[in-house]
């Protein structure tokens, strides 16, 4: 849940002022990767069913003045593998000239429910002879609880974030560094047992990148983002973090 919340929370790039170097309505999109590498076991031993895409979408629209923006971002629940997600978010920015960098506070709130197999799919099911723990996919349950259609579990995400920035104007590049605080607010509904799981933290990011002007028009965006596992979000696998790539692609009006 931790990991999967992170890639898919809104990080505003080419929408905040703190990156975009001049005025006007921003139109584009951007990619965030999700986890790279095998999932995380869980407490029974079985690898959960979360690698549908390696990146997340996301299509964003934003107006940005000299020293202030405001955005919406969003994606249609277009499946994938047999996973979709619906998200929304909202996001603004402050900036004011220091010296020779512009400091930043930015705000957004991720909104997100996803539907996909994650828990118990079809093939975990008809292969659960292999898995450490067997009992745990029993096709009896899942028949009685999910239906014809499998089980199809219930990602659900409202996650508040704040930000503080600098950024410095180079020209065609704009490098910026951010650190910030999200309250996770997460829930798994899992079909197969009936159960739900909510997952509720502060949790910590930095981020780096830079923007890149081409022409006045035209703007893209390259950075990674990376947040501090809590006692919560952390069993002593996969690094004391979680961390994502992100890319941006605009156009200016």
């Amino acid at each position: 849940m931790g990991e999967q919340g992170f890639a898919m929370q809104h990080h505003a790039l080419l929408d905040s002022a703190l990156v975009s170097p001049n005025a006007g309505l921003v139109v584009g999109a951007s990619l965030a990767t999700f986890p790279i590498g095998p999932p995380e076991e869980n407490l029974s031993g079985k690898e959960e069913n979360t690698a549908f895409s390696p990146v997340f979408p996301r299509l964003q629209v934003a107006y940005v003045g000299e020293d202030w923006s405001v955005g919406v971002a969003g994606l249609p629940p277009i499946p994938v593998s047999g996973a979709s997600a619906w998200t929304v978010a909202l996001s603004g920015s402050l900036t004011k000239p220091v010296g020779v960098f512009t400091a930043g506070l930015e705000a957004d709130l991720s909104t997100l429910v996803a539907h996909a197999p994650i828990t118990a799919s079809a093939e975990q099911l008809d292969q659960r002879d292999q898995l450490d723990n067997p009992g745990n996919v029993d096709p009896s349950v899942a028949d009685e609880n999910c239906g014809a259609d499998g089980c199809i579990d219930t990602f659900r995400m409202v996650n508040p974030s704040v930000r503080v920035g600098l950024s410095r104007d180079l020209g065609r590049f704009t490098p910026y560094g951010k650190v910030g605080v999200t309250y996770v607010n997460e829930r798994l509904e899992v079909e197969y047992d009936g159960t739900s799981w909510h997952l509720q933290v502060p949790q910590a990011s930095a981020h780096l990148g830079s923007s890149l002007a081409l022409g006045e028009r035209w703007l893209l965006a390259a950075g990674a983002s990376a947040a501090l596992k809590t006692k919560a979000t952390h069993r002593g696998q996969g690094g004391p973090v979680f961390f994502k790539f992100e890319g941006a692609a605009a156009v200016r009006f």
